[in-house]
């Protein structure tokens, strides 16, 4: 099993918590298309047809933008209280196997056990980012294509027929993005599956 499916593995008990993520995600989604929705109707009405606006577009406009920082505000919250519930649970965990190991302490003569438990309560505290950002992101990024897709196919087949054969392309272009940084969190994530 590979370290990134273990850690996944791991917030299994937290899924009320990544629903909600997710739905707040969803939610600031689709806040932020409205906002852009009244906002291109607004240019439309003003610069190209002439017509005068009334005051209470401008307030749904505000309106959207409160309501997207307020969901994204709650997105993050959820997603914290899934990485401190799992946190919490792998500390647990390592600081049983440390109790375990103490014993053992004569083979280790060179680490104290005071070192070797706070290095895996270290790595373990690294893990914030892994399910802060990239374990919701596992799940959005299969929910927001489709949900983009709908109204794209409502304005155009050709349109939507096109997303859709270019949306595999992203998976052969995301090795591409990875950064020296991404790479020391994977290797964080390997070292932490190793300890626990």
């Amino acid at each position: 099993m590979s370290p990134s499916r273990w850690l996944i593995q791991q917030a299994k008990f937290c899924r009320g918590w990544l629903y909600l993520t997710l739905f707040f995600s969803i939610a600031a989604l689709l806040s932020g298309c409205l906002f852009l929705g009244f906002l291109a109707w607004i240019f439309q009405a003003t610069i190209i047809d002439h017509i005068r606006v009334a005051w209470y577009v401008y307030a749904a406009i505000l309106i959207f933008i409160v309501l997207k920082a307020f969901f994204l505000w709650l997105k993050e919250i959820s997603a914290i209280q899934i990485s401190v519930k799992v946190r919490a649970v792998l500390r647990e965990k390592w600081m049983q196997k440390v109790v375990k190991t103490m014993g053992l302490q004569s083979s280790m003569p060179y680490v104290s056990t005071a070192e070797f438990s706070t290095r895996g309560i270290t790595q373990i505290d690294a893990l914030d980012d892994f399910y802060i950002g990239y374990l919701p992101q596992i799940y959005l990024v299969g929910i927001l294509p489709l949900l983009i897709l709908i109204p794209v196919f409502k304005m155009s087949i050709l349109a939507g027929i096109l997303l859709i054969l270019a949306g595999p392309l992203i998976l052969l272009f995301m090795p591409f993005i990875v950064t020296g940084k991404q790479i020391g969190r994977a290797s964080c994530r390997e070292r932490v599956y190793v300890l626990v």
